[in-house]
């Protein structure tokens, strides 16, 4: 049996439930949130073989800063990061208001593009459907960025369990575990 620890801030403890939730569907895996807390109270409980996935960038979870420059980025679109290498992967959104256009884009064409399947996180859609109403128009305040950089870390979400979730945890390509 695989876990994975979902660590995120409270801002995004639906997120990472629903993930956490999502996960655990696929055969031989078990996943759950974590606040930044306890993980910080548990880090040297955690196995070093234990699978981490942080949400969040370097400003909303402290913990990403000590992985975010050496973990290779394996997917970056439209402000859309998502990382890995062994047992930590961190997925987050960089919330620069010159990608709202591309956020944009993304949304309306890149989800199929960038998933093989249509995505299956049901919350991270709302989300996304919070920022097209924000991405049309330009973003001009520190809320409306951090409405962007929300759904895009939530768009990351989506990108990472259905396109790198398999291979980061050594797992073959079945696509029915959730179905």
């Amino acid at each position: 049996m695989k876990t994975v620890c979902i660590v995120a801030p409270e801002k995004y403890h639906k997120i990472a439930r629903e993930a956490a939730h999502h996960i655990s569907n696929v055969i031989g895996v078990t996943a759950a949130y974590w606040s930044i807390k306890r993980y910080k109270d548990q880090e040297f409980g955690v196995a070093g073989q234990q699978y981490v996935l942080f949400l969040g960038a370097k400003n909303e979870n402290e913990l990403v800063a000590d992985f975010v420059d050496i973990l290779p980025i394996k997917y970056k679109d439209a402000g859309i990061i998502c990382c890995y290498d062994g047992p930590k992967a961190i997925c987050y959104g960089e919330g620069e208001i010159s990608q709202s256009e591309d956020f944009a884009i993304w949304m309306k064409d890149g989800i199929s593009a960038a998933l093989s399947v249509p995505p299956f996180i049901a919350l991270p859609w709302a989300y996304i459907n919070l920022a097209s109403s924000i991405v049309g128009t330009k973003i001009k305040n520190v809320q409306k960025r951090k409405e962007l950089q929300r759904a895009q870390t939530a768009a990351s979400v989506m990108v990472f369990v259905e396109k790198f979730l398999r291979p980061w945890l050594g797992l073959p390509e079945e696509r029915d575990d959730h179905e």
